[in-house]
């Protein structure tokens, strides 16, 4: 074989493998353009058209279709999604990456059987911090424990204490009525009702205009 015919070789070869990879990245960037600009239902034919098919697996598919009814809040479709995504063959990661995006979804509606099954994924492959994090949720939001009072009281305290910037000054007081709806919500299983009072004015205050909000409100029925 001359020089010519292995340069001519050499080229169909990365061709072979570079045409794939810039179709893959057109029809990615389109895809996200269209969620970008909020357009779902083309975002979705996208995701079933023959050309995705083609270029892209089943779970990555079916995981950014996961996405899209999360995205429009589509509960009856989250969990159809979820179901078809659990019964697929599953590595580490990609469980990882489907309790990642659905186990606050399923904490909020109370569903313990899948709950359970997100967890053990995210126990596989997420660090420590984040592991005793979401056992703590489960426990709270699921099994209806009140076991990390103390934890969290500490924790809301070292919160309360701390110096934040006034870019992040929202996020923070979010995340501090997040904890104190957490408190809330063990007092209310203690039956407590003097402390849990005490904990959902705090959240009230620090969760308005959050979906939270209608759930501390809740707890006063």
């Amino acid at each position: 074989m001359n020089n010519a015919m292995l340069l001519v070789l050499i080229s169909i070869v990365m061709m072979a493998i570079a045409i794939p990879f810039i179709i893959r990245s057109l029809l990615w960037n389109r895809v996200l353009k269209q969620l970008h600009k909020g357009q779902y239902e083309d975002v979705l034919k996208s995701l079933h058209s023959n050309a995705f098919k083609l270029f892209f697996s089943e779970y990555d598919r079916q995981y950014n279709c996961l996405r899209v009814y999360l995205a429009k809040s589509e509960n009856k479709k989250i969990e159809e999604q979820t179901k078809v995504l659990l019964a697929m063959k599953l590595s580490e990661q990609q469980a990882y990456q489907v309790a990642s995006q659905t186990y606050f979804y399923f904490l909020e509606k109370g569903n313990k059987e899948i709950c359970s099954q997100m967890l053990e994924f995210i126990k596989n492959k997420a660090d420590e911090e984040t592991i005793r994090y979401n056992s703590m949720l489960y426990r709270v939001m699921i099994e209806k424990k009140y076991e990390d009072i103390e934890p969290l009281e500490r924790m809301l305290v070292d919160m309360e204490q701390a110096k934040v910037k006034k870019d992040y000054q929202a996020d923070h007081q979010v995340q501090m009525g997040l904890l104190q709806y957490l408190l809330a919500l063990q007092y209310s299983y203690k039956k407590d009702r003097k402390m849990m009072e005490a904990y959902v004015h705090k959240a009230k205050g620090n969760l308005k205009g959050t979906p939270y909000y209608k759930k501390v409100k809740q707890l006063y029925s």
